[in-house]
Protein backbone atom coordinates (compact mmCIF):
# COMPACT_ATOMS: atom_id res chain seq x y z
CA UNK A 1 0.00 0.00 0.00
CA UNK A 2 1.34 3.35 -0.97
CA UNK A 3 2.32 5.60 1.68
CA UNK A 4 0.53 9.05 1.92
CA UNK A 5 2.40 12.10 0.67
CA UNK A 6 3.88 14.02 2.89
CA UNK A 7 3.46 17.94 2.39
CA UNK A 8 6.69 19.63 1.30
CA UNK A 9 9.05 21.35 3.60
CA UNK A 10 9.33 21.28 7.18
CA UNK A 11 7.02 24.08 8.10
CA UNK A 12 2.86 24.55 8.46
CA UNK A 13 1.45 28.15 8.41
CA UNK A 14 1.63 29.70 11.85
CA UNK A 15 -1.96 30.88 12.50
CA UNK A 16 -2.04 31.77 16.33
CA UNK A 17 -0.27 33.37 19.09
CA UNK A 18 -0.09 30.47 21.48
CA UNK A 19 2.24 32.65 23.84
CA UNK A 20 -1.13 34.94 24.43
CA UNK A 21 -3.66 33.73 22.13
CA UNK A 22 -3.55 37.41 21.02
CA UNK A 23 -4.88 36.52 17.80
CA UNK A 24 -8.08 34.19 16.59
CA UNK A 25 -6.36 30.47 16.43
CA UNK A 26 -6.62 29.23 12.86
CA UNK A 27 -6.54 25.52 11.75
CA UNK A 28 -2.25 25.39 11.17
CA UNK A 29 -0.37 26.36 13.81
CA UNK A 30 3.02 26.86 12.52
CA UNK A 31 4.70 23.79 13.55
CA UNK A 32 8.70 22.56 12.66
CA UNK A 33 9.91 19.27 12.17
CA UNK A 34 13.36 17.97 12.59
CA UNK A 35 14.51 15.88 9.20
CA UNK A 36 15.96 13.46 11.49
CA UNK A 37 13.59 13.21 13.92
CA UNK A 38 9.74 13.45 14.68
CA UNK A 39 9.65 16.03 16.92
CA UNK A 40 7.07 19.09 16.20
CA UNK A 41 7.50 22.49 17.79
CA UNK A 42 4.62 24.87 18.26
CA UNK A 43 5.42 28.46 17.61
CA UNK A 44 5.38 31.08 20.65
CA UNK A 45 5.87 34.67 18.89
CA UNK A 46 7.94 36.04 16.54
CA UNK A 47 11.52 38.12 18.28
CA UNK A 48 13.26 39.61 15.21
CA UNK A 49 13.14 40.40 11.31
CA UNK A 50 16.13 40.28 8.70
CA UNK A 51 16.53 40.36 4.83
CA UNK A 52 18.92 37.69 3.23
CA UNK A 53 19.02 36.92 -0.21
CA UNK A 54 16.10 39.29 -1.10
CA UNK A 55 14.18 36.93 1.62
CA UNK A 56 12.15 38.84 4.18
CA UNK A 57 12.71 36.29 7.44
CA UNK A 58 11.87 36.13 11.20
CA UNK A 59 13.24 34.66 14.28
CA UNK A 60 10.70 32.43 16.15
CA UNK A 61 10.82 31.54 19.60
CA UNK A 62 9.21 28.46 20.11
CA UNK A 63 6.65 26.85 22.90
CA UNK A 64 8.71 25.20 25.67
CA UNK A 65 12.40 25.81 23.84
CA UNK A 66 15.18 28.45 25.02
CA UNK A 67 15.73 31.72 23.29
CA UNK A 68 18.77 30.29 22.27
CA UNK A 69 17.20 27.24 20.25
CA UNK A 70 15.03 30.23 18.08
CA UNK A 71 15.09 29.81 14.54
CA UNK A 72 14.75 31.91 11.54
CA UNK A 73 11.64 31.10 9.22
CA UNK A 74 10.59 32.49 5.80
CA UNK A 75 7.97 35.18 5.61
CA UNK A 76 5.59 32.55 3.19
CA UNK A 77 5.89 29.68 6.64
CA UNK A 78 4.42 32.83 8.80
CA UNK A 79 0.91 34.20 9.09
CA UNK A 80 -0.35 37.33 8.08
CA UNK A 81 -1.97 38.27 11.40
CA UNK A 82 1.35 37.35 13.47
CA UNK A 83 3.66 39.58 11.44
CA UNK A 84 0.87 42.47 11.63
CA UNK A 85 1.10 42.40 15.46
CA UNK A 86 4.66 41.82 15.25
CA UNK A 87 4.76 44.79 12.69
CA UNK A 88 2.64 46.56 15.07
CA UNK A 89 -0.10 47.45 12.62
CA UNK A 90 -2.82 46.09 14.30
CA UNK A 91 -4.02 45.60 17.77
CA UNK A 92 -4.05 42.20 19.68
CA UNK A 93 -7.22 41.08 20.68
CA UNK A 94 -6.23 40.20 24.11
CA UNK A 95 -3.79 39.42 26.21
CA UNK A 96 -2.93 37.06 29.34
CA UNK A 97 -3.93 39.08 32.68
CA UNK A 98 -0.67 37.85 33.98
CA UNK A 99 1.80 39.21 31.21
CA UNK A 100 0.14 43.03 31.65
CA UNK A 101 0.91 42.30 35.74
CA UNK A 102 4.13 41.39 34.92
CA UNK A 103 4.63 43.68 32.22
CA UNK A 104 3.43 46.46 34.83
CA UNK A 105 5.77 45.79 37.62
CA UNK A 106 8.93 45.79 35.10
CA UNK A 107 7.78 49.34 34.16
CA UNK A 108 7.31 50.08 37.61
CA UNK A 109 10.57 49.07 38.68
CA UNK A 110 12.74 50.43 35.81
CA UNK A 111 10.82 54.16 36.49
CA UNK A 112 11.75 53.58 40.32
CA UNK A 113 15.50 52.76 39.51
CA UNK A 114 15.97 55.64 36.76
CA UNK A 115 14.65 58.17 39.23
CA UNK A 116 16.84 57.03 41.60
CA UNK A 117 19.86 57.11 39.28
CA UNK A 118 21.44 60.00 37.58
CA UNK A 119 22.51 57.92 34.74
CA UNK A 120 20.31 59.81 31.75
CA UNK A 121 20.11 56.26 29.02
CA UNK A 122 17.25 54.56 28.95
CA UNK A 123 15.98 51.57 31.00
CA UNK A 124 15.32 48.19 29.40
CA UNK A 125 12.12 45.71 30.23
CA UNK A 126 12.15 42.45 28.54
CA UNK A 127 8.80 42.71 26.99
CA UNK A 128 7.27 40.87 23.69
CA UNK A 129 5.58 43.25 21.19
CA UNK A 130 1.67 42.42 21.44
CA UNK A 131 1.95 42.95 25.45
CA UNK A 132 3.32 46.74 24.50
CA UNK A 133 0.72 47.37 21.96
CA UNK A 134 -2.49 45.49 23.86
CA UNK A 135 -1.92 48.37 25.64
CA UNK A 136 -0.32 51.25 24.08
CA UNK A 137 -0.83 50.44 19.91
CA UNK A 138 -2.97 53.78 19.57
CA UNK A 139 -0.42 56.03 21.08
CA UNK A 140 1.77 54.37 18.36
CA UNK A 141 3.45 57.04 15.90
CA UNK A 142 2.70 56.11 12.52
CA UNK A 143 5.26 54.62 10.49
CA UNK A 144 7.68 54.04 13.63
CA UNK A 145 7.29 51.88 16.69
CA UNK A 146 7.78 53.55 19.38
CA UNK A 147 5.19 54.73 21.56
CA UNK A 148 4.84 58.48 23.63
CA UNK A 149 2.84 58.26 26.40
CA UNK A 150 1.01 61.04 29.21
CA UNK A 151 0.10 60.23 32.54
CA UNK A 152 -3.18 59.29 31.55
CA UNK A 153 -2.37 56.86 29.55
CA UNK A 154 -1.03 54.29 32.43
CA UNK A 155 -4.09 51.82 33.22
CA UNK A 156 -4.74 52.77 36.81
CA UNK A 157 -5.35 48.97 37.57
CA UNK A 158 -1.70 48.95 37.18
CA UNK A 159 -0.10 51.99 37.72
CA UNK A 160 -1.75 53.28 40.89
CA UNK A 161 -0.98 57.39 41.91
CA UNK A 162 2.51 57.63 43.10
CA UNK A 163 3.83 55.07 40.88
CA UNK A 164 5.76 57.92 38.31
CA UNK A 165 7.54 59.38 41.33
CA UNK A 166 10.48 58.84 44.20
CA UNK A 167 10.30 61.02 47.36
CA UNK A 168 11.81 60.99 50.46
CA UNK A 169 10.01 61.37 54.05
CA UNK A 170 9.94 65.13 53.33
CA UNK A 171 8.07 65.27 50.33
CA UNK A 172 11.39 65.74 48.17
CA UNK A 173 12.31 63.60 45.06
CA UNK A 174 11.98 63.78 41.40
CA UNK A 175 9.19 62.70 39.68
CA UNK A 176 8.55 61.82 35.82
CA UNK A 177 8.23 64.38 33.60
CA UNK A 178 5.62 63.10 30.71
CA UNK A 179 5.19 61.79 28.05
CA UNK A 180 7.42 58.36 28.55
CA UNK A 181 8.91 57.30 24.98
CA UNK A 182 8.68 53.26 24.55
CA UNK A 183 10.65 51.96 22.11
CA UNK A 184 10.54 48.31 21.07
CA UNK A 185 14.27 46.55 20.73
CA UNK A 186 15.61 43.00 20.64
CA UNK A 187 18.47 42.00 23.68
CA UNK A 188 21.37 39.98 22.50
CA UNK A 189 23.63 37.60 24.55
CA UNK A 190 27.47 38.22 24.45
CA UNK A 191 28.94 36.04 21.18
CA UNK A 192 30.49 33.22 22.33
CA UNK A 193 32.62 30.36 20.66
CA UNK A 194 33.04 26.89 21.22
CA UNK A 195 35.57 24.21 20.94
CA UNK A 196 34.14 21.48 18.62
CA UNK A 197 34.79 18.10 20.59
CA UNK A 198 35.15 16.10 17.52
CA UNK A 199 37.35 18.56 15.10
CA UNK A 200 38.73 20.73 18.23
CA UNK A 201 38.10 23.67 16.02
CA UNK A 202 36.58 27.16 17.56
CA UNK A 203 33.05 27.16 16.42
CA UNK A 204 30.38 30.11 17.24
CA UNK A 205 27.83 29.27 20.02
CA UNK A 206 24.48 29.79 19.98
CA UNK A 207 22.94 33.14 20.65
CA UNK A 208 19.60 34.47 22.11
CA UNK A 209 18.12 37.04 21.33
CA UNK A 210 14.92 38.33 23.40
CA UNK A 211 12.19 41.39 22.51
CA UNK A 212 12.39 44.08 25.22
CA UNK A 213 11.41 47.86 25.27
CA UNK A 214 13.50 50.91 26.00
CA UNK A 215 11.72 53.15 28.29
CA UNK A 216 13.40 57.05 28.27
CA UNK A 217 11.63 60.21 30.11
CA UNK A 218 13.09 63.20 31.82
CA UNK A 219 12.90 63.41 35.58
CA UNK A 220 12.23 66.87 37.53
CA UNK A 221 12.39 67.70 40.95
CA UNK A 222 9.10 67.98 43.44
CA UNK A 223 8.72 69.41 46.65
CA UNK A 224 5.61 68.77 48.12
Amino acid sequence: MPRPRKEAGFYAKLNRLSSADSLPRGPHPMKRKLSCRDDVFAASHLVDKRKRSGEVQYLVKWTDHSAYEATWEPEENISDDLIRVFEGTIQPDSVANDDLLEFADDIRSAVQRKLHSRITCPETVFCRREVLYYWFFNRKEDGKPAVKLGKEDFPVKFFPPGWDSCMNVFGQGQVIHYPVTITPKICRSKQTFMRDPASGSMTEGPRAARPAVAIQFVAVQSHV
